[in-house]
C-alpha cells in the first residue's frame, strides 16, 4: 500500500530476466514453494430461485379459508373479521420476509460478481504452477491476477448492507463484506509476491510473506461468507442454497 492506504497498483511492463533460465533443480524448489503456497478459493452455491410473493400469499390465502370453513366460521361474523384481520397481517409478514430474500439475492449475487474473477484468477495460476510452468507464462499471469484482484478489492469495498435490515443483521453484513474486500486485497498482494518468487526472488523472507497472504486470503473468505450467513440468519433469510 502507499502512503494514504490505498494499494499500489501494479507496473506495468516487466518480464522475469531469469525465469527461463532456471536450472532442474531451481524449477524443483520452485515448484514445492508455489504450491505450497496456493489456497484453491471453494466456489460459492448459486442463488436459488423463489416463488414470488403474489404466489405464495395465494396459497397461504387458501390455506386460511379452508381452515376457517374447516371451523364452521360463518362470513362477516365476528371470528371471521378477526380471522381476516389477521390473514391481512400475515400478508404483509410475508411480502416482507419476501423483499428482504430478494435484498440477500441481490447481495450475494454482486458479491459472488466481485470475489469469483480474483479467486479464478489464483486458481488459474494453480493449475500453470501444477504444469510444472515457471516461464514467462506463469509470471504474466500472476500480474494479470494482481490487477484482477485490485478490480475486486475496490469492487467490494464500495458495497453496502442493505438499508431495510435490523441493526444488528445490517452489522454483520458489514463486517462479512470487509472480509470479502480484505481476502481480494489478500489474494492480490499474493500474486504480486508470486510474481516475485517466479522472477527468482526465493529468499526466505520473501517466500514467507507470500504464505502468509494466502492464508490471510483463505481466512478472510470464511469469515466472508459467515458474517453475510448470519446477517441472513437474523433478518429470516438465506444465501445461496441453504
Amino acid at each position: 500500500m502507499n502512503s494514504t492506504g490505498e494499494p499500489e497498483k501494479p507496473e506495468s511492463g516487466g518480464r522475469p530476466t531469469n525465469a527461463t533460465k532456471l536450472s532442474p533443480l531451481g524449477l524443483g524448489i520452485g515448484a514445492c514453494v508455489i504450491l505450497g503456497l496456493i489456497v484453491l478459493a471453494a466456489t460459492a452455491p448459486k442463488v436459488p430461485i423463489r416463488k414470488p410473493e403474489k404466489t405464495l400469499v395465494g396459497e397461504r390465502r387458501a390455506e386460511l379459508s379452508d381452515f376457517k370453513q374447516s371451523l364452521g366460521v360463518k362470513p362477516g361474523s365476528d371470528a371471521d373479521v378477526a380471522q381476516t384481520a389477521e390473514t391481512s397481517r400475515f400478508q404483509q409478514t410475508e411480502i416482507s420476509k419476501q423483499a428482504t430474500q430478494r435484498s440477500f439475492d441481490r447481495l450475494w449475487t454482486e458479491v459472488l460478481r466481485y470475489t469469483q474473477p480474483c479467486e479464478n484468477a489464483q486458481n488459474r495460476l494453480a493449475n500453470i504452477f501444477a504444469q510444472g510452468n515457471f516461464s514467462v507464462e506463469a509470471y504474466d499471469a500472476a500480474r494479470r491476477g494482481q490487477v484482477t484482484c485490485l478490480d475486486s478489492y475496490q469492487s467490494l469495498q464500495s458495497m453496502a448492507s442493505p438499508d431495510s435490515l435490523p441493526s444488528d443483521a445490517k452489522q454483520n453484513v458489514q463486517t462479512g463484506l470487509k472480509a470479502c474486500a480484505d481476502a481480494a486485497l489478500a489474494r492480490m498482494t499474493f500474486m504480486s509476491k508470486a510474481a516475485s518468487i517466479i522472477d527468482g526472488d526465493r529468499r526466505p523472507s520473501n517466500v514467507s510473506a507470500a504464505k502468509a497472504q494466502s492464508e490471510a486470503a483463505q481466512i478472510s473468505t470464511l469469515q466472508c461468507v459467515a458474517g453475510i450467513t448470519d446477517g441472513a440468519t437474523k433478518a429470516g433469510a438465506t444465501i445461496g442454497n441453504e
